[in-house]
């Protein structure tokens, strides 16, 4: 899936930055908005990208050695282009690298939860140790692997009863909320 990149560089920069992705195989388009950025100060270069070349425009910014930049990337419901609607077909729904990495950051950082859950399955497997009881100990390995989930799930049900209640709210007429007296 082709991606959109939103860059803001120093105005100084932008220039020589637009010169360079020009010449990178996959850029779509490139929009500027000199001027449009206020941290760090300076343009705002929009970049619409094939999937394959995003890879190569990100590495481009960074050899560049452009200084203060700000990258923000997003995917497009749909791009049409007639220089590169073959290769914008023809893609996959792929993520880069650098997606990737931002991701599995996010994802595993040590949260309060986790820890939670960690200290109660290492409560109750020191339990299970201390009694003897094997599956109590085989209890807290599941509850170690599956809390998550199974919070996941109580969480996505509350907010899916939630909806439907608010459905169902929606459906019947309003009240008036005024305050006495008021026309």
């Amino acid at each position: 899936m082709s991606r959109t990149v939103k860059i803001a560089i120093a105005a100084p920069e932008a220039d020589r930055l637009v010169e360079l992705l020009g010449q990178t195989e996959g850029v779509i388009g490139m929009s500027l908005q000199p001027g449009a950025s206020l941290k760090p100060r300076g343009d705002v270069l929009t970049v619409d990208v094939t999937n394959e070349g995003f890879e190569r425009l990100l590495d481009e910014i960074h050899a560049g050695g452009f200084g203060e930049t700000s990258i923000v990337t997003s995917e497009p419901r749909s791009v049409v282009s007639s220089s590169y609607q073959q290769a914008i077909d023809g893609e996959t729904n792929e993520s880069s690298w650098h997606e990737m990495s931002a991701l599995l950051h996010r994802e595993s950082n040590v949260t309060t939860n986790y820890l939670i859950a960690m200290f109660s399955a290492g409560l109750i497997a020191g339990a299970g140790l201390w009694t003897e009881t094997v599956h109590i100990v085989v209890g807290a390995m599941v509850i170690a692997l599956v809390l998550g989930s199974l919070l996941f799930l109580q969480l996505w049900t509350e907010r899916l009863i939630g909806r439907i209640l608010h459905g169902e709210a929606q459906n019947q007429p309003a009240q008036s909320c005024e305050a006495p007296g008021t026309d």
